[in-house]
């Protein structure tokens, strides 16, 4: 889906609300920056807090650069960051790995 998005439609910024618990805090930061990577934009990745039944909630939301650098980041905070059409077209143009893609291979 992202990977279309950004092919198709030259997306350049995801907006990703999750709901991940404390087990798996790990897990959320370091998918949200695989999505930032692999298609080369941002992601702005916001993630539930507090506590429902039995479940706590992490929070970790953060906004990625399309490096994959985290630019701001926090647990229970409003967070925000200046995003840039610029870097994410810097990005494209360095590293051509959606040019590459074999579409033919999956459809």
């Amino acid at each position: 889906m992202y990977r279309k998005l950004v092919t198709e439609q030259n997306v350049g910024a995801f907006l990703i609300f999750s709901a991940w618990p404390f087990p798996r805090a790990e897990h959320f930061r370091v998918l949200a920056q695989a999505r930032a990577i692999e298609n080369q934009s941002y992601v702005l990745a916001s993630n539930r807090v507090g506590k429902d039944d039995e479940l706590w909630f992490c929070g970790s939301s953060a906004i990625i650069d399309p490096r994959g650098v985290v630019i701001a980041a926090d647990r229970e905070e409003l967070i925000h960051a200046d995003v840039s059409e610029e870097l994410v077209d810097s990005v494209r143009q360095r590293v051509e790995s959606l040019a590459h893609r074999r579409e033919d291979l999956y459809g």
